[in-house]
Order: structure tokens, then sequence, then C-alpha cells
């Protein structure tokens, strides 16, 4: 029922999409993608999972699965993955619905002329794009730079926490807290990582210590955070193996932030995170460090948006969405299909 369209090892929805496979097995070939299986008429749901040998399931970067569910049991988790209600995100949790004259996002329904197409998007950065694919091909697309910057006297703010970095090769704990004046902390999302290994190597089993990790939250109030986590050194330019935490903050531009982190200390006002970001390093040059990314404001990470589709084009046709912030962490949205669901599905001859 279901297609892994993201993990460590790359992304493998068309030959075009960012993240191509770059470990010893080697390239991503067109004719091995989801949009080749698509193309073909076959019917699946998108997921992604983190493929991590090291055993830090759900590591941050490496893929994730969600799950639209009933309820969050065992049950009801694995009833949705049977029925396509999924999607896959590469780190960031970003909260997706999607769904076509009230059904749901996986769904096989039957040919309709007028097809209301309804998408809301919680993102956990800034959006760079969300694109509405009809059959393949681009339908509806949403720029990130087009998207309103809505400030109210009191607004949510998006602000991202980041640690790591550093020249040692050993690992390097950290222990966070932020204060927060005259705003509100609503919410707080983790973005963890384990130790990165990328293929199993021999005795490794015996070391149940590779990824031992005390990452973790504290304490949350509406006022105050306090966690603590482990990092290690960026593996290449291109690999990262920072950590993170995302606030979800409601202030104003005067609202104060008092970070604290292994006894280091960031003041800043939320005007300030609006313009830019600000850094801080533990030691001197080439030590870890601290970056607390610029604040985004709700109007910039959230949509809500309803279309209307009047034409058929096939009697197989078909929707999904694509989603990517500007960190360049994506998601994608499993299709809807308007076919009779009672029949194999044939191939699909159009665009891609």
């Amino acid at each position: 029922p279901v297609a892994e369209v993201y993990s460590k090892h790359g992304c493998g929805i068309s030959d075009r999409s960012p993240y191509p496979y770059l470990h010893d097995m080697g390239p991503r070939d067109s004719r091995g993608t989801i949009y080749t299986g698509l193309e073909q008429g076959y019917r699946f749901g998108f997921v992604a999972s983190t493929d991590h040998h090291a055993g830090y399931p759900g590591s941050y970067g490496d893929g994730r699965l969600a799950v639209l569910a009933e309820e969050k049991t065992r049950k009801d988790i694995f009833s949705a993955i049977l029925n396509r209600r999924t999607y896959a995100v590469t780190g960031d949790k970003i909260i997706c619905h999607f769904s076509i004259n009230g059904f749901p996002m996986g769904s096989v329904v039957t040919k309709a002329q007028n097809r209301e197409i309804d998408i809301a998007v919680k993102a956990c950065d800034e959006i760079d794009k969300i694109v509405v694919f009809k059959n393949l091909t681009p339908w509806k697309i949403i720029n990130g730079e087009m998207l309103p910057d809505r400030r109210t006297k009191y607004e949510k703010y998006k602000i991202r926490i980041e640690m790591g970095w550093g020249y040692s090769p050993e690992r390097y704990d950290w222990n966070g807290q932020v204060r927060v004046e005259d705003g509100v902390i609503n919410a707080v999302e983790t973005c963890f990582r384990g130790k990165s290994i990328l293929a199993p190597k021999p005795g490794m089993e015996d070391d149940m210590s590779i990824n031992k990790l005390d990452n973790r939250i504290i304490e949350k109030t509406p006022s105050q955070l306090i966690w603590k986590c482990s990092t290690f050194k960026n593996q290449t330019t291109l690999h990262p193996q920072t950590n993170a935490i995302i606030l979800d903050i409601q202030g104003n531009p005067d609202t104060r932030l008092d970070i604290q982190v292994n006894g280091k200390k960031l003041l800043m006002t939320l005007h300030e995170l609006i313009s830019g970001s600000r850094s801080m390093h533990m030691k001197e040059y080439v030590s870890e460090a601290v970056l607390v990314h610029r604040a985004i404001p709700e109007s910039r990470y959230c949509i809500h948006e309803t279309y209307m589709d009047h034409r058929v084009e096939s009697d197989h046709d078909f929707y999904h969405v694509e989603i990517r912030q500007m960190n360049g962490q994506c998601a994608w949205i499993s299709p809807i299909w308007f076919c009779d669901p009672d029949k194999k599905a044939t191939y699909w001859k159009g665009k891609s």
C-alpha cells in the first residue's frame, strides 16, 4: 500500500527531486522512481524512513513517516498505513492536510467532474514552495516569496535554536535553557539526531553505546524551556550533525529571549531575530557553536487554500502535493486518485 520515497540514502520521487542517491549502491535512475510507478498506474502512498544503521529511530533529517490516524494506537496507525493515509517528511514535522471533495490523502474516488481541492500546511520554517501536481504535472504553485508578511501586534513565531559544529571528533554535550519575557512558549519541537552511521561495520553490533544519547526536553513551561542533547562534528561541509529545538512563541517585537547554553548567554528581542539570525561560539574559532535562526512569523509558515478543478483529463486522474521549506526540509503527500476503485489501474499515458 505504500512506498518509501525518502531515507538517509536520498529521495526517490523523481530524477529531478532534491537529495540524489550518493551511496555505493549507485545513482538514481528515473525508471526506478516513484513518478514512473505512478505513470504506470500503480496506486500507493508515500512514506519515509530513517534507515539509520546505529539504532537511533527518527534521527532528524534522515526521513520520517507521518500518519493520519483516528487514534494514536497500533491498530489505528496500521489501518491508516494500509489505507495510504500517509505522507513523508525529511526531518521537520510539517503538518499537512490534503483532501479533494472531502476525501483524504490516499483515497481512490469515483470519477467526479468538479473537484474541490483543500490543502493546509503548518511548516516548521519559512515556506519556499508548495506544488499541487495533477497527473505529475504542476497544477498549482504557491511560492513562499509571494506569501504576505502579515504581522499583528501579538503574533506567533517559529524560532529554531541549533547547536553543533566544532572541530573535535569527540561527542559534545549541551545543556540549554531559554526564558521568554513578555511572550509565551506555546509548543516545542525537537530536531535530535543520532550519531550518523551510513552502513554497518564489523563489530558494531557489540557497541551498544553508539547512540546511547540523552537527548530530551527536561522541562517546559509557558515562559521557560530546559533541554539537553549531544552532537558530533559535521562529517563534511554537506553532512550536518547538529541538533536543534524549534520554539513556537506568541509574542511581539519587544518579546525578550534569554538563552543560556553551557554557561554562556545570548540576549535578544524578537525584533532583532525578525531581521536575521544570531550565533555564539563556545570557545574560540572552530569550536562548537549555537545558532539562533531568524524568527519566522506565522503568515510565512502557515497556509490554507481551496481550489476548484473542473477538468477531467483521463479515466485515472490523480493529484499529489510536494512541499519545500527555505531550510531545505521537505514533505511529500500521498496522492488522491479519481478512477474506478474496483478496476485494476491501467497505464496512464499522461505527461510527466
